[in-house]
């Protein structure tokens, strides 16, 4: 009878701790789905990513060709102004002794009507 019961307590303990090594492992394999795929979520982001520093790398590249572009041609434009200033200024140099030194001539300056005084009554 003693070794019934010890029996029984043995096979109630064993299975107890069975039961909680199945629970154990149903946890831990939830857990390894979660992971899998929160890994996959992870992976896919990643590519995502990628993907769109690529592109942003591409269009940066882009912008900066049009801007090395833009700035030889700005210092083009600025040489080709130099040159025309340059011309100008010796063109019109030469033209300084056919201008005509005076052509506005000077007024004299207004003093108001000096003779109205008194304001308006004064002037009727």
């Amino acid at each position: 009878d003693e070794q019934l019961k010890a029996n029984k307590l043995k096979r109630n303990k064993k299975s107890a701790q069975a039961e909680k090594l199945e629970a154990a492992i149903e946890d831990f394999t939830s857990q390894i789905e979660d992971m899998g795929e929160n890994i996959a979520k992870l992976m896919e982001e990643q590519q995502e990513l990628t993907k769109s520093m690529k592109e942003a790398t591409e269009l940066r590249e882009k912008e900066k060709a049009e801007n090395e572009a833009t700035i030889a041609d700005a210092k083009a434009g600025i040489q080709a102004v130099k040159s025309a200033l340059v011309v100008l200024s010796e063109f019109y140099a030469g033209q300084s002794s056919l201008l005509q030194q005076s052509q506005v001539p000077e007024l004299e300056s207004y003093k108001g009507m000096q003779g109205a005084k008194g304001g308006v009554i004064g002037m009727l």
